[in-house]
């Protein structure tokens, strides 16, 4: 599992919309969680990944194990939060500068 992460580790993620991430590279990565059961009751939920480019069908992963699940749904928020933060320093970084110059201006000493 942590393989198959670092390997996409390796990609240049630009958008996060929904359960997809999108690449520099042309690449979608999405992810489903579904509920089976027909396994183990444990385990019945299913968290995974499928790789595309285009139309194009690369891969697919699937975790049942917890760990694995913690550690697959952990490296999703990470890769989105970090997406979401740089789309959100940029899109309100004139606004952030304007009120920081007003301060600074107009700051009563």
């Amino acid at each position: 599992m942590e393989d198959f992460l670092n390997r996409l580790d390796k990609l240049t993620y630009i958008k996060c919309e929904d359960n997809t991430l999108y690449t520099k590279e042309g690449f979608q990565i999405n992810h489903s969680l579904k509920l089976d059961n027909s396994i183990i009751p444990d385990r019945s939920i299913i968290f995974t990944f499928r790789v595309w480019k285009g139309d194009i069908y690369i891969n697919t992963w699937s975790c049942l194990s917890a760990d694995d699940k913690k550690i697959a749904i952990d490296w999703w928020f990470k890769k989105c939060r970090a997406i979401n933060y740089i789309d959100y320093e940029e899109k309100y970084a004139d606004e952030i500068r304007a009120k920081k110059e007003f301060e600074t201006l107009t700051k009563i000493n």
